[in-house]
């Protein structure tokens, strides 16, 4: 019947893209190593673990959102379902900011204390991969609305094929003789066209406004970001390398990020539902003492 071609269609395309990013993710460390060996190699596994463990809250909040936005596009409720993605973008990106503006300032610093002698061009792979991954979260709330959508052959085909250009990017780079390094630069170019693409479908197949997102989310994003850098890369003037700089310069980033975040970021619901949130987990927290 047409409901299980569709289901099969959906469930076909959708494999199709996840195997372009498998290849992607495999590919990578591959091609660094026919270039360049294992100790490099080794690097580019360290920053991807470091990204992942980046990622980790934002990922468990995109599950939670998932199954809301796609009910909300079968009653019919569009508008409501947008404005869901563009929440999933705010609190998604916030939530890895947190933890890779600490990580991108600081990261010499922490794979020093980590590693003590880390791999060649380990900090600065780490610090590209961090930022590919912030650039991804500020449009991680589309791909939820794409799929809720269901018809995704076409952004699939497009996504997919963007991702695995990476690999010949980072290909013709490294037989230009251009550093290792600069698989973190192709990675991040080809995301940052990924994440576009993602505004285009969404606005061709669900009409959410580019405009909305720039004045909603990516401009307070920047605005928040620059300012966490700002106070967190103040402790690196005055201080020197250690657990104490990493420590002050942690807090400063993240606690600036969360006070502009509120204020720049979140409206009036988004605000009482983060105050609901914290509510409920300072409650299970105590109870969790008393016990």
């Amino acid at each position: 019947s047409s409901h299980y071609r569709e289901l099969f269609g959906f469930v076909g395309w959708k494999m199709f893209g996840l195997s372009c990013v498998a290849f992607r993710m495999q590919g990578t460390p591959i091609l660094l190593n026919l270039f360049f060996g294992p100790q490099v190699n080794a690097s580019y596994t360290i920053a991807d673990r470091v990204s992942l463990q980046a990622n980790t809250l934002a990922k468990s909040m995109m599950g939670a959102f998932q199954p809301a936005i796609t009910s909300m596009e079968g009653r019919g409720e569009r508008e409501l379902m947008l404005q869901s993605c563009l929440r999933v973008c705010k609190f998604g990106s916030v939530l890895v900011l947190m933890f890779a503006i600490p990580l991108i300032l600081e990261m010499e610093n922490v794979l020093t204390l980590w590693l003590r002698t880390p791999p060649s061009y380990t900090a600065i792979l780490c610090q590209w991969m961090l930022a590919t991954l912030i650039v991804e979260r500020f449009t991680a709330g589309h791909m939820l609305a794409i799929n809720a959508y269901g018809k995704i052959k076409y952004y699939e085909i497009v996504q997919g094929l963007t991702l695995l250009s990476a690999l010949p990017f980072g290909y013709i780079l490294f037989k230009s003789e251009f550093a290792p390094s600069y698989m973190g630069l192709s990675l991040f170019v080809t995301i940052s066209a990924y994440c576009v693409g993602r505004l285009i479908f969404c606005k061709v197949l669900l009409g959410l406004s580019v405009n909305v997102w720039v004045k909603s989310v990516f401009v307070p994003l920047l605005i928040v970001s620059a300012l966490s850098l700002s106070f967190g890369f103040c402790s690196r003037v005055y201080l020197e390398d250690g657990f104490l700089r990493l420590l002050v310069t942690s807090s400063l980033s993240v606690g600036s990020l969360c006070v502009s975040s509120w204020f720049l970021i979140l409206d009036v619901v988004e605000r009482k539902f983060s105050q609901d949130f914290l509510v409920r987990i300072w409650a299970r927290v105590v109870s969790k003492l008393k016990l």
